[in-house]
């Protein structure tokens, strides 16, 4: 006999996998595991049963309770952790002392989709000046203007913590960043140089959303000349190869469960393309619809992607 079921909710999955076949005579053993987007509550499925020219079907109610998240914060060398529990699922916040507490690791189930690859990657604050040039900056000496990088510099000099706290389900850090390109503002390959900011940075977990964290910044100029209006990176976001599908809601009738759309970026820059995401999400993925997602409040709805 051919079985069946209808009504699952979506995330919980079956052990073994639908659709499979029982002899007769022969019991046979199945297995629900409901993953933390499931709801708890009752739900009312159906098994449907083909074979021999018959059919039968019986409906059954599955219930879901509520698994409590478990959250915590370690440290480990010079690594930072938030990390939440709740069941089988593990999702993990990781950030790098040694490069300005930068968001090095955002993993699920211990995939991680962040890029860590040098300090100008990972998830981060970058500013830059509307008044400034900023030509190739990898040249020596370099014409790039005023651009605090929270990771470090581009000799992988990273900016320094002046204070840490790993609360109970929280953590801050405090950094005075880098110049990412020290070559035109006295420093070079073995002397990185300190910018006219601090960046402060907490990371916490979203309640009753176990696999989403706040990421709440605050930047402090206390230099004594001006920055013009630029484009900014806060942050910026850098994920591994692999989840490279672009995901966002651009439509003009935003919150009204609309389909999403989406993209392939453009290999590397200089070409940026610009999205207009009016639900102020954006996300990369791979081929399962896993991966990262951003979500940011009270900033224009473009995202840049290469």
């Amino acid at each position: 006999m051919n079985v069946k079921i209808t009504g699952l909710p979506s995330g919980v999955t079956l052990t073994p996998a639908l659709p499979f076949s029982v002899g007769a005579g022969v019991k046979q053993e199945v297995t629900f595991s409901a993953s933390a987007v499931v709801a708890p509550g009752s739900y009312t499925i159906t098994f449907s049963g083909t074979g021999g020219g018959a059919s039968r079907d019986a409906q059954f109610t599955l219930t879901v309770t509520e698994t409590p998240i478990v959250t915590r914060t370690y440290q480990e060398g010079s690594m930072l952790y938030l990390e939440s529990v709740v069941g089988n699922e593990t999702s993990c916040v990781g950030l790098e002392t040694q490069w300005g507490g930068t968001v090095v690791e955002v993993s699920w189930n211990g995939t991680n989709f962040v890029n860590r690859y040098d300090t100008g990657r990972e998830i981060q604050v970058a500013l830059y000046d509307g008044n400034q040039k900023y030509e190739a900056y990898w040249v020596t000496p370099a014409v790039y203007g005023w651009d605090p990088v929270q990771g470090g510099d581009k000799y992988v000099h990273g900016s320094p913590l002046v204070d840490q706290t790993l609360g109970s389900d929280a953590i801050y850090i405090k950094t005075p960043p880098y110049e990412w390109s020290p070559d035109d503002k006295g420093g070079g390959p073995s002397q990185p140089v300190l910018t006219d900011t601090y960046f402060e940075q907490w990371i916490s977990p979203v309640p009753n959303h176990p696999r989403a964290f706040k990421l709440h910044y605050r930047i402090t100029h206390f230099g004594a000349h001006e920055h013009a209006y630029s484009s900014q990176e806060l942050p910026a976001v850098y994920i591994n190869p692999g989840f490279d599908r672009f995901v966002y809601c651009g439509g003009s009738a935003p919150w009204t469960n609309g389909a999403v759309s989406s993209a392939t970026p453009p290999p590397d820059r200089p070409g940026n393309q610009l999205f207009y995401t009016s639900e102020q999400w954006a996300a990369l993925v791979d081929s399962q619809d896993i991966g990262l997602t951003l979500f940011y409040l009270d900033i224009i709805p473009i995202t840049a992607v290469w």
